[in-house]
């Protein structure tokens, strides 16, 4: 029902194929949930249940079992209650703390997205800060800020310009990716918009090894 149409990502990062795998894997994932349950994935209209697709789809794609993931899971400040962070995965030897953020609209407002991106990055790097050391163990340990946007729009022939702008989409913040995941046919949803997901954001190594993928 979906594929990834677009994906894009710093090239001098070094998870770049991992983020891939990662974002086709989402992208498997609701398309499965939208077959079986004959719902729109456009009106899943949450944070938490982008993160839980995200979630469910790298380890339904984990051939290999070695990916552990942890959601909504308590954070400490010197023993103190710091506050929850959406999602830890651990991938072979390797952390990724995950900030999520949710947002839908016409994609127009460039600078809204890429703000929202920095404060989920601001928040996961006060949860890695508070328990810097717990990290020490693993070979890598990387903060992912990562933005679900569902794009509407009303007009067809908008819609399919934006999504031919995304093909040539400059990234403009460090460590950047980004995908847009769309109909395999482009057509009105039911509540008469054309849709799209836009799955983006950055990364941030607090170690420069690099992983397996």
């Amino acid at each position: 029902m979906l594929n990834v149409q677009v994906f894009k990502a710093d090239q001098n990062n070094s998870h770049f194929s991992l983020i891939e795998k990662w974002v086709n894997s989402f992208t498997e994932e609701i398309s499965l949930y939208a077959e079986r349950s004959m719902e729109e994935p456009w009106l899943l209209y949450s944070e938490s249940s982008m993160l839980g697709f995200f979630a469910n789809g790298i380890i339904r794609s984990d051939s290999k079992k070695v990916t552990t993931i942890l959601q909504e899971f308590r954070v400490n400040n010197s023993g103190a209650y710091h506050g929850r962070s959406d999602m830890l995965i651990f991938h072979h030897n390797n952390a990724f703390l995950v900030e999520g953020k949710f947002a839908k609209g016409d994609g127009s407002d460039v600078n809204f997205k890429n703000n929202l991106v920095q404060v989920a990055l601001h928040q996961v790097e006060g949860y890695y800060n508070s328990e810097a050391s717990a990290y020490s163990v693993y070979s890598s340990a990387t903060l992912i800020a990562l933005l679900f946007y569902v794009i509407q729009l009303k007009d067809k022939e908008a819609f399919h310009k934006y999504c031919e702008q995304a093909k040539s989409k400059s990234l403009v913040l460090d460590n950047e990716f980004y995908s847009l995941i769309t109909p395999k046919e482009i057509a009105l949803s039911s509540y008469e918009n054309y849709a799209a997901i836009e799955v983006c954001g950055v990364l941030k190594e607090t170690s420069k090894m690099l992983i397996e993928s």
